[in-house]
């Protein structure tokens, strides 16, 4: 039999550790400082187990804490309770920038649970996740994407070995998405993105399996969405506010689409409502949606007539009713618009402007009561 080892008592006091990663540029360097690790009654005897404490801060903000059992024969057996407080994700930014193109600004991760690793499943984790104060942007320009004040998920329960993810509870605080077309008609959202790779590896074709993933549901909390159109001779800003809403049960071993129930307020007066069904992870297989917006100032739209009809919006408020179906890849949607006390104002040459007769089409389309009532279905 082979000889047993046993150590009463070990301690690594104050220890660091540099990380420094040139596969991806810039370099990516992580720092480990005041590594304590105790643990008492190491021993090689099979099935035995001794307790382990550990703490570590990162130079890059933060800090972690572990303390639980090791086993080190039959197998490795490790069992440590794990906390994570405070870390910065802004650390990760040279991998953020090769993968996707884009830069964490900010963002703080905490991270409370359990985890297990050793035979029959290489990693396990139960507990709470979060992420706060979240600021991306993109490269290329340098614009925002978005934002949110925190993101919690509780309860996950994670397996390699079964390779499922379930997260009975996602919620959402204050978040913000930035979407803006520049003047050379480049979006921010199209500007992000990882950079293609021509080099597969040689194992590429083999297909693990997928994993599973369940999400009991996400709630929205006062959420916000801007965007800004400047391709046009005056930049447009539209902005949704207050959005608050949820979205039902998301799981990939389902066909069942998941319930989407939105309600927030456009600019200063406007109202939006969007509500249906969809596919999470096939939309295109199943889904339906409704979204109403009621009460649209009409003139702040007036960037895009001068543009397409040479002409400014002097008054008038929109009803816009979008009703969109799609089964098996196909779209079936209507749009119903009505104007409600309409008129153009003066007008304003453009190149890209249409020479069209527009007073008398609008003189033509209003009903008796002035209100202009379009149904336009696509598919």
């Amino acid at each position: 039999p082979g000889w047993p080892v046993e150590v009463e008592s070990l301690l690594i006091d104050d220890a660091a550790i540099s990380w420094i990663d040139n596969s991806v540029a810039p370099a990516a360097q992580l720092g480990i400082e005041h590594l304590v690790l105790e643990a008492t009654g190491l021993s090689t005897v099979p099935e035995s187990c001794f307790p382990v404490t550990t703490s570590l801060t990162l130079t890059s903000g933060g800090a972690a804490m572990a303390s639980g059992e090791i086993s080190l024969l039959p197998a490795l057996v490790v069992a440590l309770d794990v906390e994570l407080d405070k870390l910065s994700l802004a650390a990760l930014n040279p991998y953020a920038a090769s993968l996707a193109g884009i830069t964490v600004e900010s963002g703080i991760l905490e991270l409370a649970g359990t985890t297990v690793t050793g035979p029959p499943d290489p990693f396990i984790f139960t507990g709470d996740l979060a992420v706060n104060d979240l600021l991306v942007t993109e490269n290329q320009m340098g614009t925002r994407l978005g934002s949110w004040s925190r993101v919690a998920a509780t309860g996950i329960a994670m397996s390699i070995a079964r390779r499922s993810l379930t997260i009975p509870e996602v919620s959402v605080d204050q978040p913000y998405a930035d979407i803006q077309i520049a003047e050379d008609g480049s979006i921010n959202l199209g500007r992000a993105g990882a950079e293609q790779i021509d080099d597969e590896p040689e194992d590429a074709t083999q297909e693990s399996e997928p994993f599973a993933l369940a999400i009991g549901g996400i709630a929205i909390n006062d959420g916000r969405l801007t965007f800004t159109d400047r391709m046009l001779p005056i930049p447009f800003t539209v902005e949704v506010s207050e959005l608050q809403g949820a979205i039902s049960a998301i799981d990939s071993g389902t066909t069942d689409p998941a319930n989407i129930s939105l309600e927030g307020r456009v600019d200063e007066f406007g109202e939006l409502a969007v509500s249906g069904s969809v596919t999470p992870l096939d939309p295109q297989q199943e889904s339906q949606i409704e979204a109403s917006f009621n009460n649209l100032d009409i003139p702040r739209f007036s960037p895009y007539t001068v543009r397409f009809a040479g002409h400014e919006i002097a008054s008038g408020k929109l009803d816009l009713d979008l009703t969109y179906a799609i089964a098996e890849a196909q779209l079936e949607g209507n749009h119903d618009i009505v104007l409600r006390d309409f008129e153009l104002g003066e007008k304003v040459p453009h190149p890209d402007a249409a020479d069209l007769p527009l007073t008398l089409a609008i003189a033509l389309l209003r009903d008796p009561s002035g209100k202009i009532d379009i149904d336009l279905p696509i598919s």
